[in-house]
């Protein structure tokens, strides 16, 4: 009872670590099951970087050494982007993985919707944190909706994959230059202590140093697959 006393607490207390919580077991489950022993690679991902989080030294701690966010938030997608562009390995892994599989993967950017309560107790800018939930919940709408009416081979439905990718990929770009150009060690007229502070305590580091990567990575592969894969009859 104390337990489920405590859960309560936390979920009435902190609904946006909460949600980030929820969404990243999801985010987890929703790894598409074609990618074989690949499919681990995420979840070994996400525990080094709990690891690293929890063990780096201070000078190497993202809060205090803005490289280690550039780091480990931009680092890991151009490779896999860059894989994909010259078809090295990744690319003939997630060939033998289904569309509709990675579509259905990007729901946990519902996560971003908790921004709205950390705009609520002012930890983070009001802007900020609309544009995130704006971005974010509608990205995770349209990955429901297009997994629910997967046609592959409807030019229509094809073409609606499209511009949803490009906006989820687009708006994840935008997360990631806003967020690593408002670290104060740059002196940019965008810094924002606020930003810099609340994605670099933990959990919420796992959004710009995991799942904002991760989603980048999704939607770069969607539109390989989308311009590799021959349109089913």
């Amino acid at each position: 009872m104390n337990l489920v006393i405590v859960v309560r607490d936390w979920i009435v207390d902190r609904p946006d670590t909460a949600l980030l919580c929820l969404s990243t077991i999801v985010g987890l489950f929703l790894v598409p099951a074609g990618l074989g022993p690949w499919i681990w690679l995420p979840v070994a991902a996400f525990a080094g970087l709990n690891f690293f989080l929890f063990l780096s030294p201070e000078y190497l701690f993202p809060r205090e050494n803005p490289w280690i966010c550039i780091a480990l938030s931009v680092i890991p997608w151009v490779l896999f982007c860059l894989d994909l562009a010259m078809r090295g390995r990744a690319s003939r892994v997630v060939a033998q993985t289904s569309l509709r599989s990675w579509i259905a993967w990007p729901l946990f950017r519902v996560m971003g919707v908790g921004g709205l309560y950390a705009a609520y107790a002012g930890a983070l800018p009001a802007d900020f944190a609309v544009t995130t939930v704006s971005a974010d919940g509608l990205t995770a709408l349209g990955a429901v909706v297009l997994w629910l009416l997967y046609r592959p081979q409807n030019k229509w439905y094809r073409t609606a994959v499209l511009f949803w990718c490009a906006y989820g990929l687009v708006s994840s770009l935008a997360f990631d230059w806003r967020w690593l150009t408002a670290n104060p060690h740059f002196n940019l007229a965008s810094a924002s202590f606020d930003i810099r502070d609340y994605f670099t305590e933990f959990p919420n580091a796992w959004i710009p140093f995991f799942w904002v990567p991760m989603s980048i990575l999704i939607h770069g592969t969607i539109f390989f697959k989308l311009y590799t894969e021959e349109i089913p009859p």
